[in-house]
């Protein structure tokens, strides 16, 4: 790695050399998040935007890193569709500042220094700090802390020199990270479709279950409730849900948008899949989250296994289902 510069913000970066990529740079910025390739003539695009727009692209790259897309890779397309995205909500910003910090900080008790003498490792901390809560300064940033203070999640410790999350704080995001984190189930959203069993049997089901997890579909489970109540049900029970947006062209498959949007409000994982060709009919609002693009039920099982990994981990089932192969 060699010194750089952020091809977003300008600030200081390293320059990654990879093979995936070719002759494209990889760059890992903390002001811009982690790690991103800009491909094609993007570069001079998003040198045009102003600074809440390359905070809407910091905030998507972050979002990439942490679900395993690492470098998120900037496309026209992607740099489009994050144009269209409204900015965060003072809360969500709040909320994130709370989650960088449970990532960022090793032990219980330990503090992220952002007062005193200035280091590397509090000037790379601090340019994290506004790039995980998508603020344009310090000033932002700070006003993020404080409403975290008032609401008991963080503390000043060291004569206000570090910051720390509380046991409050702990509590809290442990619901931000989802309500079910000790659940055994996975919901499937999909199409129910004859031409969609060999992508359910032989993608879908062994992913979730090499993980650990238990596959529900709603389709094949027994109840006398009304569907809708049952849905909603199961996907409260779960740990995350697999929503494939896969459908007939002219017909797109709503129920899975709603049980995405449910679960995502819910603050469950969704992990978004789709056939290739139907990934360009999938709806602009959702295109901005990276979905899985499969060619066959082998190659989804795959890339499905790898995304649980990296996103969720492995699920209180595994020994027990790796007993059964």
């Amino acid at each position: 790695m060699t010194n750089s510069t952020c091809q977003i913000w300008s600030t200081p970066a390293t320059l990654e050399t990879t093979m995936d990529y070719g002759n494209a740079a990889v760059i890992n910025s903390p002001r811009a998040g982690g790690r991103y390739v800009v491909g094609g003539m993007v570069e001079m695009h998003i040198q045009g935007f102003d600074d809440e727009n390359k905070a809407k692209i910091t905030t998507w790259i972050i979002d990439q890193n942490r679900l395993g897309n690492s470098p998120a890779h900037l496309t026209q397309e992607v740099v489009q569709q994050i144009y269209l995205t409204p900015r965060l909500s003072v809360l969500e910003r709040r909320d994130r500042l709370i989650k960088f910090l449970g990532q960022r900080l090793e032990s219980i008790g330990q503090d992220v220094e952002v007062a005193g003498k200035v280091t590397d490792a509090m000037s790379r901390d601090k340019a994290f700090m506004k790039a995980w809560t998508e603020s344009l300064d310090d000033n932002e940033v700070g006003f993020l802390i404080s409403s975290g203070e008032q609401e008991g999640l963080l503390e000043k410790v060291r004569n206000g020199n570090g910051l720390r999350l509380t046991t409050k704080g702990y509590e809290f995001l442990e619901h931000l990270d989802g309500a079910n984190a000790a659940a055994s189930q996975a919901f499937i959203a999909m199409w129910f479709d004859k031409s969609m069993k060999d992508a359910y049997d032989m993608g879908i089901v062994p992913a979730i279950q090499e993980a650990g997890f238990k596959p529900v579909r709603i389709d094949q489970k027994e109840h006398i409730n009304k569907i809708d109540d049952e849905i909603i049900a199961e996907i409260r029970r779960s740990r995350f849900i697999v929503a494939d947006f896969t459908s007939n062209k002219a017909n797109p498959r709503g129920g899975v948008y709603f049980e995405a949007g449910f679960a995502y409000g819910l603050n469950i994982p969704v992990i978004w899949t789709c056939q290739k060709e139907m990934i360009d009919d999938v709806h602009f609002d959702t295109r901005q989250f990276n979905h899985i693009v499969w060619t066959d039920a082998d190659d989804l099982c795959i890339k499905l296994r790898n995304r649980i990994g990296a996103v969720i981990g492995d699920g209180p089932l595994k020994k027990q289902n790796e007993g059964l192969n």
